[in-house]
């Protein structure tokens, strides 16, 4: 097997949480390969994300052109469009090694259309993606970071430094500088982030319960709490600001490079599965994630691991095949809603008791 690659294509499309995760990958074939060129395969929406990363010399867009959004039925004919596109596109770059992270059977065809000799996935048979690789990964540690690297492993051996190297942008820092100033939070005061809404309804925590949480953060600890989403969270997030009754700061709506920015600062960040918090610990916060459905052993964000808190008896919607019933109607998980704030508040004061919160 050659040594040696020097035009590299990685292919993880999405989510953003995932994405996330990716990075670890991306470094360590920087490392590995310094001289080679490293491009990465995404969906538009995530672009920004990685823009600037310093693993990267190219990102690759995998979505259809704009002018597909005005055709009825669009979404089938974007995806038969941009496999198209992208094929061929793929193919013309020739690329000696690709490492499929989404291994999945578009992803793996992508993988497939480049006509590289070296394809290199999971060996993960859900979609039967392994059909379109030369070399297949074993999971090597159920954590998805680690899930992850163990792609590129197959090829460059064991990675002991895992590091994200997200970029902080200086604007945003200055922009968010300002923004807490406004909000009574100097430089170097030490504050929570609460990120109370997921882009997944089953992944929620009922807003009441948060606000328990933020309340107990300002009559124990004397931290403030900033409560940040998208524009349609706000109902949720002013729910729990009326009823923790402390007078929580809101953020919302704000650009993701802000949000990057943001996260960089607190003492700690609470939240749910979601985008936030794998920010947070992309940046070396200290986040207490709450779990139901999903798998903290897999999911918890990273270096945080122990303050995972994770709730998820064994209810209906659970024991259906496949365990993902999310768009079965009827079927709702019941996990979060038995969760109490007294489980997360004893890890809030564990973690602070400890002065393990980093500022």
């Amino acid at each position: 097997m050659p040594q040696n690659f020097e035009n590299i294509l990685l292919i993880k499309m999405s989510s953003m949480g995932d994405i996330l995760h990716a990075l670890p990958a991306a470094c360590a074939l920087r490392d590995h390969f310094p001289k080679s060129r490293i491009s990465w395969l995404i969906d538009k929406r995530f672009v920004h994300l990685i823009e600037g990363h310093p693993a990267l010399d190219e990102i690759i867009c995998a979505d259809a052109p704009a002018w597909v959004d005005r055709i009825p039925y669009r979404s089938d004919i974007a995806r038969g469009l941009s496999h198209f596109r992208i094929a061929r596109e793929l193919r013309q770059r020739n690329f000696d090694c690709v490492f499929d992270l989404q291994s999945l059977f578009r992803s793996g065809l992508m993988a497939w259309s480049t006509g590289s000799k070296t394809r290199v996935g999971l060996n993960d048979w859900r979609e039967f993606a392994p059909l379109f690789y030369t070399h297949r990964a074993r999971l090597s540690h159920p954590h998805v970071v680690r899930h992850y690297l163990s792609v590129v492993e197959r090829i460059i051996g064991p990675v002991t430094d895992v590091r994200f190297e997200l970029p902080v942008r200086d604007g945003a820092k200055r922009s968010v500088s300002v923004l807490l100033r406004e909000r009574g939070i100097s430089e170097g005061k030490p504050f929570v982030v609460v990120a109370p809404k997921s882009s997944q309804t089953f992944k929620d925590w009922p807003a009441d319960r948060f606000a328990v949480v933020v309340r107990h953060l300002k009559e124990r600890w004397s931290l403030p709490t900033v409560l940040v989403g998208a524009l349609k969270d706000r109902e949720t997030c002013e729910e729990v600001a009326d009823k923790a009754g402390t007078s929580p700061h809101l953020v919302l709506g704000r650009t993701l490079d802000e949000l990057i920015a943001l996260l960089e600062r607190p003492r700690l960040v609470i939240g749910l599965d979601s985008g936030p918090t794998h920010v947070a610990s992309t940046l070396g916060r200290r986040v207490l994630g709450i779990f139901g459905p999903t798998d903290p052993i897999r999911s918890a964000p990273w270096g945080s691991e122990d303050l995972a808190v994770h709730c998820r008896p064994q209810c209906n919607a659970c024991q259906l095949p496949f365990n993902a019933p999310w768009g079965i109607p009827g079927i709702r998980h019941t996990c979060l809603t038995q969760l109490m704030p007294e489980q997360v508040i004893a890890t809030i004061d564990r973690e602070m008791q400890s002065n393990r919160a980093v500022a």
